[in-house]
């Protein structure tokens, strides 16, 4: 993402809502339940949907009683946050309200960026779902989300393989589509992460 401009979609009423948890890499409260939904079920969609405001580490402190869920929220306080904030203020220049703005931006795109990813994968459009693997990759790396980068970076790779050497039967299109929906099921999942550590 481009600090500033792009096609990101803003935050209605201005304003970033982003907050450091300390300097440590955390980061919350990106917005919470206003992000526009692109139409689906996805984990991303859900995630970004989610109203309560997460900690760094994704834990809220309320658990309603739930053991799985108290679970859930000590191995997230535990794992490693997935967003380096010094490094992502290091790629603007150390400009706290351009890295606001663009985290904002970033976590409310991620419903639309994932279902053009997957709508790509269901049409066997591996042009499309490469270029998006593509710029996914790219804001990743802006707001030094490391893990997303690179799982982004995988599944561009996959696409490339495709293009190259497509499928030549009904058989190889089935293979060629698991293993897409694969690296694109990988993604999903550290952009859930992503988006906890966020809102």
């Amino acid at each position: 993402e481009r600090a500033g401009g792009g096609s990101g979609v803003e935050r209605a009423g201005g304003g970033s809502g982003v907050s450091r948890a300390g300097r440590g890499g955390g980061v919350e409260h990106a917005g919470g339940g206003d992000v526009d939904r692109a139409a689906g079920d996805s984990g991303v969609e859900r995630a970004a949907a989610g109203g309560g405001v997460e900690r760094a580490g994704g834990c809220d402190g309320r658990d309603g009683g739930d053991p799985a869920v108290a679970h859930r929220k000590e191995e997230e306080q535990r794992r490693p946050s997935p967003i380096n904030y010094q490094e992502a203020l290091d790629n603007v220049g150390g400009s706290d309200h351009i890295i606001q703005r663009m985290l904002v931006k970033f976590i409310h795109r991620c419903p639309i960026v994932w279902k053009v990813l997957r709508s790509s994968l269901e049409q066997d459009d591996y042009t499309t779902l490469r270029r998006e693997a593509h710029s996914l990759k790219g804001s990743a790396g802006y707001v030094a989300a490391s893990t997303l980068k690179q799982k982004a970076y995988d599944l561009q790779l996959l696409c490339d393989c495709v293009i190259k050497e497509p499928p030549k039967c009904d058989e190889e299109k089935d293979a060629v589509r698991v293993r897409l929906d694969l690296g694109l099921r990988a993604v999903e999942a550290e952009l859930v992460v992503v988006q906890r550590c966020i809102t």
